[in-house]
């Protein structure tokens, strides 16, 4: 008697289920963006959850958020934001593999060098947001709300990193609980 698809185990062995949880992970993350937007203090600047999503990722798992995931992020937040096409996409995927490059040194660094390097890549994403934007238009967007957008960011940082590393930790006493 031969077992049909559903009567076999799931390949656990596969990078590519992690790989699609991350992704979705990530969507996730914009949806929560979305409901802070929604916050009278953050008005129409939320902080960029995402973004501390894809730094957090790049560091700790590398190559468990692919690429195409981080565009698919920058899509959805674009589409959910009313955002111009193309602004966080480019900026999510600059800010990847910024971090990427830079990960091999961060995993060693102390929290003070972690949240200054996701300082420098949150002013990199507001200024390729700013590039992006001066390109379409030929003028300046409005800089109280992407300054305020990227200070926020900032100051939340260390928040979402508790709670990445937090969750992070849960997840891999399950796992380790369940294996063994």
């Amino acid at each position: 008697m031969s077992l049909g698809p559903l009567d076999r185990p799931a390949d656990l062995q596969s990078v590519l289920p992690i790989q699609v949880l991350c992704s979705l992970g990530g969507l996730f993350m914009v949806l929560v963006e979305g409901a802070l937007a929604h916050w009278s203090i953050f008005h129409s600047s939320a902080p960029l959850i995402a973004l501390c999503y894809i730094y957090f990722m790049q560091i700790a798992y590398p190559f468990r958020l692919s690429l195409l995931a981080v565009l698919f992020m920058g899509l959805f937040s674009e589409i959910m934001f009313y955002h111009m096409l193309g602004t966080n996409c480019t900026s999510f995927i600059a800010a990847a593999l910024v971090t990427q490059w830079r990960a091999v040194v961060l995993r060693d660094a102390d929290f003070v060098e972690i949240w200054a390097n996701f300082s420098l890549i949150a002013i990199l994403t507001g200024a390729i947001k700013i590039v992006v934007y001066f390109i379409s238009y030929f003028s300046m967007p409005d800089f109280s709300s992407l300054l305020q957008q990227t200070g926020m960011t900032v100051l939340l940082f260390p928040v979402c990193y508790v709670v990445l590393v937090s969750m992070s930790s849960m997840l891999a006493k399950v796992i380790a609980f369940q294996s063994g």
